[in-house]
Order: structure tokens, then C-alpha cells, then sequence
């Protein structure tokens, strides 16, 4: 049986993983703006609601952009692989793989 949800913490960043692709016709660069809401288990998103874990459906992409840049950290990455969605959040980008890049 395959695994359809992963976290890996690594040194430097925090990676979520979701077997599939993005819900619907919704592309990367739309998760960054207002968008439609395509829960994959409306249950699970009701039951989060309803016990007050969540404010209102459609909010969190954008409560998490402006939480990680109130930190002073990049945004999240967005990727889709290994048949999947990915979520990178990264520590700061002044890692060893950044800078040896810019040197």
C-alpha cells in the first residue's frame, strides 16, 4: 500500500508531500493568489471547522504566505513530483546549496 501523505524535516527545511496533483484545473502560480476551494475529504474539512481549527476554507495558502514572510523566511515552494504535490518550507535561503550558488 502506498503512502499518500509524507513530512520530512530536514536541517534546513520542512517538506510535505501529497500523492496526486493539484485538486481541479488549479495551477501553481493561482495557489499564490484568491482561489476556489477543492478539499480532498470535505469531512475532514468540516470537522476542522466546525471545532474552531480553522478560520473560513480558502484562507490557509494565504495566511501561510504572509506568516512565513512576517518571519522574515522565503515563501513556500510548490512543486509537483513523484506523482505528486510537495511543500518545501525552508529555513532561510541563506543555506549551503544558495550560497554556493551565488559565489
Amino acid at each position: 500500500m502506498e503512502c499518500s501523505n509524507q513530512i520530512k524535516i530536514s536541517d534546513d527545511y520542512i517538506w510535505f508531500y501529497n500523492i496526486g496533483g493539484l485538486p481541479g484545473r488549479i495551477t501553481f502560480d493561482q495557489l499564490k493568489e484568491p482561489h476556489s476551494s477543492v478539499p480532498r475529504n470535505p469531512l475532514i474539512v468540516h470537522t476542522f471547522y466546525f471545532a474552531g481549527l480553522i478560520e473560513e476554507m480558502r484562507s490557509g495558502i494565504g495566511r501561510i504566505m504572509e506568516a512565513m514572510k512576517s518571519a522574515g523566511l522565503p515563501e513556500p515552494e510548490f512543486k509537483e513530483e513523484m506523482s505528486g504535490f510537495s511543500v518545501y518550507f525552508r529555513k532561510d535561503i541563506y543555506n549551503e546549496e544558495n550560497l554556493r550558488k551565488w559565489a
